[in-house]
């Protein structure tokens, strides 16, 4: 009986390491699905701070372009109102080598 009692117990100290196993196990699994759960959260914050970025950066060219086509109208307009300018002048002075000039009304 005494033999059946050592096997008995060298079965359950057995089982108590199979059981250790186990948990150990387990808390590595557990700590593999918490690496992996941030990592798959990682990566759907990544693609969508990047979807962000690039809404941005194309809301931000946008307003560039807005920026630079109201320059160049600006750059033009001033380009014409100089050339409408120098030909009134040429004008006036091509008029006053005949003796005449523009009629001005005063106020």
């Amino acid at each position: 009986m005494c033999s059946k009692h050592k096997g008995r117990a060298k079965q359950w100290q057995e089982n108590m390491k199979r059981h250790a196993e186990v948990e150990q196990l387990q808390v590595y699994l557990s700590s593999w699905r918490k690496v992996l759960t941030n990592n798959i959260n990682l990566k759907a914050m990544e693609a969508t701070s990047k979807a962000k970025i690039t809404e941005q950066q194309l809301r931000t060219i946008d307003r560039e372009v807005k920026v630079a086509r109201r320059a160049i109208l600006l750059m033009r307009q001033a380009a014409l109102r100089e050339l409408l300018q120098a030909e009134h002048q040429q004008y006036v002075e091509e008029l006053k080598l005949m003796g005449k000039t523009f009629y001005k009304e005063r106020l």
